[in-house]
């Protein structure tokens, strides 16, 4: 009888060890399978991982050289001098690339700011992409009659260049146009100090050639 007793409290206490150890075990199940997958997407693209935040657009974009247009893109366009005076030239150069490769540029041209003016096109120039133009006082003045009154003025050019597919480029540039005299009237500098020509301004005559 005290075997028994002994018996019955025995199996009496591993029948309740062994529900609490079922329900211990189906309360970590709930647990885990509650948790957010690792890796799986959540809102406004953010990953979770083991709990840890992976913010997917802090990633920076691939950079682009290309156009809105997808058409040619300035590298760079300067000039060899900043300024120049009557009987002197400069020299454009212009640096391009192209989505398409340089191939795909056609070429371009030297314009006025107001594109009124095409002062002729461009020419390859050493290295892939790289143009060139070369411009004198004269031609300049040809275009444009050049007249100042003491001053030295500036003048803006544009480089405008095209694709095969029609694509467009500009970029400007700007020259100083400069006299010992302080003026030029009709492309010729003078000192209307003592121009009897251009006395006190351009076109002015003096009948005693003194100002």
């Amino acid at each position: 009888m005290m075997y028994r007793n002994a018996l019955t409290s025995i199996v009496t206490l591993i029948t309740a060890c062994g529900g609490d150890v079922q329900t211990t075990t189906e309360s970590q199940t709930s647990t885990i399978n509650t948790a957010p997958l690792t890796g799986g997407p959540t809102s406004e693209g953010v990953t979770s991982t083991h709990g840890a935040t992976v913010d997917m657009t802090s990633v920076a974009p691939t950079s682009s050289t290309t156009s809105a247009e997808g058409g040619p893109l300035f590298l760079s366009f300067n000039t060899n001098v900043s300024k120049i005076t009557e009987g002197e030239s400069l020299t454009f150069t212009a640096l391009l690339t192209d989505p398409d490769g340089v191939d795909d540029i056609v070429g371009g041209s030297l314009l006025s700011e107001n594109e009124m003016i095409d002062y002729g096109p461009f020419i390859a120039a050493g290295q892939a992409g790289t143009y060139s133009f070369s411009l004198s006082w004269m031609q300049i003045q040809q275009a444009t009659p050049i007249n100042f009154e003491n001053s030295s003025p500036s003048l803006v050019f544009r480089a405008r260049f095209f694709d095969q597919g029609g694509n467009k480029a500009v970029k400007d540039s700007q020259i100083t146009l400069s006299c010992d005299g302080g003026s030029a009237c009709n492309g010729s500098c003078t000192d209307l100090a003592i121009d009897g020509s251009n006395c006190g301004t351009c076109g002015h005559a003096c009948a005693s050639m003194i100002c």
